[in-house]
């Protein structure tokens, strides 16, 4: 459950990006 919320954390900057 914690990998999941560090996965969406980096691919959120992603798409902001």
């Amino acid at each position: 459950m914690k990998q999941t919320n560090s996965v969406q954390r980096d691919l959120l900057p992603s798409v902001i990006k």
